[in-house]
């Protein structure tokens, strides 16, 4: 089957990478996707595995549209059966660019007319449609007269790892997360440090990798699991194959913040999360501690936008950029902000920089080797 995996802007070619290192050859790389061919078994394995995945999407069907009435007679001849019973539920998102078919919600209401009539023809009975928690999520992509319907094989985004997590203020995406520090040079050898930890993202996605504990190893439920074809034996094959990985040479993992609460939540992620790990967090003002540890990887999510003004943020720039340069020479540093101009004043040249999305703010990550006097 043709596999369709989303991604965030700029992690394309990441997500790319974690396919080939997983033996797919020839990935396709796209805008915010990467496309490959598979079966069952590496779609179940694609969606246990990944880490800067979001959705994995099956597509269904293809076609030419010349009007709303197009839409619902091609819907109506796909073999819906195949995908869900009378019994259960679906919904349906739609992504559309089009001058031919400017009204989405007719669109939307076009392929739900068609899946329930096929569905009354073909069965007596229909599913029906619940926006909440359906058994069954369709993507409907529109561009200009091209029609396409995806299954969406994952339900709930891949960034939910699955271990109810606690959140602080202003979180970064678990994919992003995962995506910088792949982009980063850092290796399980290397002494790993968050000084702004908040709700320990960049630590428990540290560990994951360097244990290679898969990204959803605490998640219970996929809606490929609803499918009628679903194959339970295969995928407990697909989970006991991704166990047997060994763990590479142990590192040490530190993450500290200034707010006590922050570093509760990050021992409760910790604890909740399937990674056996103990990493050493404590409550410390960056601006106050010297790092005796090692000389490893600092990563780094400081505030931004709404939480400083820029004459604050520049300031407080250009205070982390002292600190860095005077007290953590020999280290490696990653700081992602969203204040691009305040950025410019850490006094630190940039080996690398990189331009993502944190949800809808543009940010700019930076990678500096500090030399080590």
């Amino acid at each position: 089957m043709e596999i369709i995996i989303k991604t965030f802007h700029g992690l394309e070619e990441v997500l790319a990478q974690e396919l080939r290192d997983m033996g797919i050859d020839n990935p396709d790389v796209l805008t915010r996707a990467v496309r490959c061919q598979g079966d069952k078994a590496l779609l179940y394995r694609l969606n246990y595995e990944l880490r800067t995945a979001l959705r994995i999407l099956v597509p269904i069907h293809k076609w030419k549209a010349l009007n709303y009435t197009d839409i619902y007679e091609e819907t109506k001849r796909i073999p819906w059966g195949d995908y869900l019973t009378s019994s259960q539920s679906f919904a349906i998102k739609c992504n559309s660019f089009s001058k031919f078919f400017k009204n989405t919600q007719f669109a939307l209401q076009r392929v739900k007319d068609g899946i329930v009539d096929a569905f009354r023809n073909d069965h007596g009975a229909r599913p029906s449609v619940d926006k909440e928690n359906p058994d069954l999520w369709l993507n409907l992509h529109i561009y200009e007269n091209e029609v396409q319907l995806l299954w969406d094989s994952s339900g709930e985004p891949l960034f939910k790892r699955g271990y109810g997590k606690q959140r602080g203020i202003a979180p970064i995406n678990e994919v992003l997360a995962a995506g910088i520090i792949a982009m980063s040079s850092w290796d399980p050898s290397q002494n790993f440090y968050d000084p702004m930890c908040g709700s320990g993202t960049f630590l428990l996605e540290a560990i994951s990798m360097a244990s290679q504990t898969p990204s959803q190893a605490y998640r219970e439920h996929w809606h490929f699991m609803n499918r009628r074809d679903y194959d339970r034996r295969l995928w407990k094959d697909v989970v006991a194959s991704a166990k047997k990985k060994s763990a590479p040479e142990a590192t040490r993992f530190y993450a500290s913040d200034i707010d006590s609460d922050a570093i509760y939540n990050t021992s409760i992620n910790v604890k909740n999360s399937p990674i056996d790990a103990s990493p050493h967090l404590w409550t410390a003002d960056f601006f106050k501690i010297y790092m005796g540890a090692k000389p490893g990887w600092v990563f780094m999510n400081p505030p931004y936008n709404e939480r400083l003004t820029l004459d604050q943020s520049i300031g407080w720039h250009m205070k982390v950029g002292k600190v860095l340069r005077e007290r953590y020479g020999g280290w490696n540093i990653c700081i992602m902000s969203g204040d691009q101009e305040a950025l410019k004043h850490l006094g630190l040249k940039a080996n690398k920089k990189i331009e993502l999305y944190n949800g809808a703010i543009p940010i700019m990550v930076y990678f500096i080797d500090i030399f080590d006097r």
